[in-house]
């Protein structure tokens, strides 16, 4: 693979948000890695169960890491020629009406604080059931469509704002390129995914009292 841009040979950077620190490395146009970074951000601990995160400390951690990875690989940011993302999983970042984040810091992926919300959940849809078209099998609670009904029932006035929600890599995304999106993988880790129909499975939400 090469990437040429007016004679150039291009370079890329690959993402990873993890729960620790955002990890990057830069590759050449043969993917050796010509530098490496990882920045530390902080998980906030409020009460049994809660673990958050703040969006911002993920972007910020982009941000410096792109930098320290120019910098140790003598490379100019006209040298880069794509991006990749990954992220940790079953985050729920909710955004507004104007797509700005409504809370400082949000329930990352081992956040077990709807427990109860996914025992309300299951007394309408058999377990069973709901493992044979998304394929969770993780603890319940951490997925996002509990964590949204947590969020109904312990913060309405939040639950009452949110017109979309992002996770970790897809707010990252959207930081970058001013673009809402998320990729099949990534949705199969809301709780609410049809895997063969690969679309949003309406009844799950109906369930849980959120719109799909």
């Amino acid at each position: 693979m090469t990437l040429l841009q007016e004679g150039k040979r291009l370079k890329i950077i690959a993402y990873d948000l993890g729960t620790g620190g955002v990890k990057a490395s830069l590759y050449d146009e043969n993917l050796h890695t010509l530098a490496k970074s990882f920045i530390e951000y902080e998980t906030f601990y409020p009460g049994p169960g809660l673990h958050e995160q703040r969006p911002e400390d993920w972007w910020n951690g982009v941000v410096l890491s792109t930098a320290v990875l120019l910098r140790k690989g003598g490379v100019g940011s006209s040298e880069i020629g794509g991006i990749a993302l990954s992220g940790q999983s079953l985050v729920t970042a909710p955004l507004d009406s104007k797509n700005r984040l409504i809370t400082d810091r949000v329930p990352i992926w081992s956040d077990m604080r709807a427990e109860a919300e996914s025992e309300e959940f299951f007394s309408k849809i058999s377990s069973e059931d709901w493992y044979s078209v998304t394929g969770n099998g993780f603890p319940a609670p951490c997925y996002s469509i509990f964590k949204l009904m947590w969020i109904r029932k312990h913060d309405p006035e939040v639950f009452g704002k949110i017109r979309k929600v992002l996770g970790s890599k897809d707010y990252i995304n959207f930081r970058m390129t001013g673009i809402l999106s998320i990729d099949h993988s990534y949705a199969s880790g809301t709780g609410g995914y049809n895997l063969r129909a690969r679309k949003m499975e309406e009844r799950f939400w109906e369930a849980a009292e959120q719109p799909p």
